[in-house]
């Protein structure tokens, strides 16, 4: 069940009146200074036949953050990224894990989660939203390793979660939303990803449709179909969405991604068992 579940995280942390139609040239162009609180609600379910009945495996998490703008460089934008408070959930059968780091409420040894609220780390994003470079987080997280005197399964969900590579991967796809030219409001464009993460690669195809153009936000819609495939399971599916986009700066104001996959486990004799998963993100973005 476990490698069913960290399957789960890397999946749904793979992981979102017109003004007259002109073309609209929009990119990620946050002024330098300006800061923003961002919150993120992750609701998922991973069903599995066990022992010829259904188990279900969910997860909620909700994640507050603050980035601050540091520098318009000539090939992106670094932000200043910083964890004001984790929430997390998980109940696999027996196993109920739960923790805030607001209250200190949940299982004691997930405390280790205030280690990362109040650390800041670096990203750097082109103009067109994508992760180029992250610093920082190894650091933070290195720090909390040596501090403290670590089970191994404990261990293992702190690298699961927060190492770099994991980190890069869950926000490689947050501003990833941006047409390589001008659009007006009936315009369509896709952008494929490839995410590859402990030998499962992900194919995703993510079309957006500019559905409205304000005099201040843009609002876009998302369809998308993902595949992938590794030696554990076999996965595919899709996802839909709407995104609320600030038109100067390229920030999106709120957003939901809704996730659904279907995928086989090999099993012995060439039986393969069904997997089905589900997730809902949330998020929002508000300038402070």
């Amino acid at each position: 069940m476990r490698c069913y579940i960290k399957l789960l995280v890397v999946i749904l942390f793979t992981i979102f009146a017109c003004t007259p139609a002109r073309d609209i040239a929009f990119t990620l162009k946050p002024g330098v200074g300006s800061r923003y609180s961002g919150e993120i609600t992750v609701n998922s379910s991973l069903k599995i036949p066990v022992g010829g009945k259904a188990a279900t495996t969910t997860q909620q998490a909700l994640l507050v953050f603050s980035m601050e703008v540091k520098e318009q460089a000539k090939n992106g934008v670094r932000m200043e990224l910083r964890y004001d408070r984790m929430q997390i959930s998980m109940q696999s059968g027996p196993i109920n894990y739960r923790y805030d780091t607001a209250t200190g409420e949940g299982n004691a040894e997930l405390g280790i989660l205030n280690g990362f609220t109040g650390k800041s780390f670096y990203i750097l994003f082109s103009e067109y939203g994508e992760l180029l470079d992250i610093s920082g987080i190894n650091i933070i997280l290195n720090s909390l390793i040596k501090k403290e005197d670590l089970t191994q399964s404990l261990l293992s969900l702190l690298l699961a979660f927060f190492d770099e590579a994991r980190v890069k991967e869950n926000f490689r796809s947050m501003f990833r939303y941006f047409p390589d030219k001008p659009v007006k409001p009936g315009s369509r464009w896709s952008i494929i990803d490839t995410i590859d993460r402990e030998g499962l690669t992900f194919s995703s195809k993510n079309t957006w449709y500019l559905k409205r153009a304000g005099k201040e936000f843009l609002d876009l819609q998302l369809t998308a179909q993902i595949r992938g495939k590794d030696p554990r399971v076999e996965v595919s599916g899709s996802q839909e969405g709407k995104l609320t986009v600030n038109r100067d700066t390229g920030i999106p104001q709120k957003g939901v991604i809704f996730q659904k996959m279907n995928g086989y486990i090999p099993g012995t004799d060439k039986q393969k068992t069904k997997v089905e998963i589900t997730g809902e993100t949330v998020f929002t973005f508000r300038e402070m």
